[in-house]
């Protein structure tokens, strides 16, 4: 069921066509690892601290999330109204962006020097990003 842009799910069909909304942590069977977007420091340490980065930052909006699941800065794209992520983990959009990470984190072999993502028309990502705007 579709309302103002917003998806609710009051119906199995809406549930089975959303399903592949990962939670904040889960068990990836194709890569028999558990996944987790960070929610405590010593599952950061255990999980590695690399995995957790790049899970977070990059693979959640890039592979985790369903492409068939749209984001809010998806919905309002479409109807050309622009949207903000400010440090929000679910940013993935429609603009191409570009993140530079800092070299420290880079050096660390944490993250690649710089990480194309799509994203909404103004996002700040930490040091990553800071308040980028896709003009339209």
């Amino acid at each position: 069921m579709k309302s103002s842009g917003l998806f609710f799910l009051n119906q199995l069909d809406d549930w089975n066509s959303c399903k592949k909304c990962p939670g904040l942590i889960w068990f990836k069977k194709d890569e028999n690892r558990i996944i987790s977007y960070g929610s405590g420091i010593s599952e950061i340490w255990s999980l590695g601290v690399k995995n957790v980065v790049l899970d977070g930052i990059v693979n959640l909006n890039k592979e985790h999330l369903s492409k068939n699941v749209q984001t809010i800065h998806e919905e309002l794209s479409k109807d050309d109204i622009q949207s903000a992520s400010i440090n929000g983990l679910l940013y993935r959009g429609s603009f191409h962006q570009r993140l530079n990470v800092p070299k420290l984190i880079s050096a660390m072999g944490l993250l690649p020097n710089k990480i194309d993502i799509n994203g909404p028309s103004l996002i700040s990502l930490g040091t990553l990003s800071q308040f980028m705007e896709v003009r339209w």
